[in-house]
């Protein structure tokens, strides 16, 4: 085993014992889901790393930036009640306000808010590692654009624990998210992918794919990939399963988008069970507002 390394002297810790904790990853996730070039790849690559030797804690908000509301309310901080002219606290957020800083009753905005939410919750909750939620977030709890509420012993600072409409819907499909990786083992692994065939089940462990199956398209303006998974690799079903994964990017046509978290089971010329899990769609289009469709699941090989 690794020895323990001495902290302060006095202290020590066993790197097999610790975790890994900071915001790369954060900030992956929400340039992905603004919709930001050159980000898919790297996100990617650290959505399927799994860490060795020690763990990694993966999270979509955290003390130190808006909490996940605020990312999709506000584009810049609001710090000026701290009395620092607005100076504290980071201007590096990665938040988009989905056309209207801070709060608006307009449904169009709302609705986009909330599914943005809803992706990033997802994407947290899916990844490999450790995740973690910043306690509020499955409710939507706003601190109003301050990221750095250290002073404010107030509903700033506070944590909102009412029971609205909106926070319940969140909150129920947080448990969703939390309960989905908990019934499947591929989110939850030990071991690192090999992206290949190596135990002869006829798939790789996972793969990458784009428009046509086994054709991912990396490009820095690529906003679209499908994550297939075979969850053989982890259990021994008596019928085989996988797991589709896709994150892609629709024109927006202005009409109304749907749910972009589904799940179900369909047959596939009788060879067994496949998992549906999602689709995200994420539009890049800087002038357009971006909306997020439908679970579509990508085309299944042959």
């Amino acid at each position: 085993s690794s020895p323990a390394v001495p902290v302060h002297g006095t202290i020590f810790l066993d790197p097999g014992k610790t975790a890994y904790y900071n915001d790369d990853y954060m900030y992956l996730l929400r340039r992905l889901v603004k919709g930001d070039d050159c980000v898919l790849e790297p996100f990617v690559r650290r959505f399927l790393s799994v860490p060795t030797g020690r763990g990694e804690i993966r999270y979509a908000a955290c003390y130190n930036s808006f909490t996940l509301a605020d990312t999709v309310t506000y584009s810049r901080k609001h710090n000026e009640a701290n009395g620092e002219d607005n100076r504290d606290g980071t201007d590096n957020n990665a938040s988009w306000n989905c056309g209207v800083e801070g709060r608006s009753r307009r449904k169009d905005v709302r609705t986009l808010r909330h599914r943005l939410i809803r992706n990033m919750l997802l994407l947290c909750l899916l990844s490999e590692g450790t995740p973690l939620l910043y306690a509020g977030d499955e409710r939507m709890n706003t601190q109003n654009g301050n990221n750095n509420p250290y002073c404010q012993d107030n509903e700033t600072g506070w944590t909102d624990w009412k029971k609205t409409k909106e926070a319940s819907a969140v909150l129920k499909f947080t448990g969703d998210c939390m309960r989905f990786r908990d019934q499947h083992a591929v989110f939850r692994k030990k071991t690192p992918f090999r992206f290949s065939d190596y135990r002869g089940l006829g798939y790789p462990d996972a793969s990458f794919h784009g428009i046509d199956a086994w054709k991912a398209d990396f490009s820095g303006y690529s906003h679209s990939i499908g994550i297939l998974y075979c969850e053989d690799y982890e259990n021994e079903p008596t019928e085989q399963e996988c797991a589709i994964f896709s994150i892609s990017e629709s024109i927006c046509t202005g009409r109304t988008s749907h749910s972009a978290f589904r799940i179900c089971r369909q047959a596939k010329n009788g060879c067994g069970s496949w998992i549906q899990a999602f689709r995200i769609r994420l539009n890049a289009m800087k002038s357009a507002v971006r909306k997020i469709s439908s679970a579509v699941s990508l085309p299944v090989p042959s």
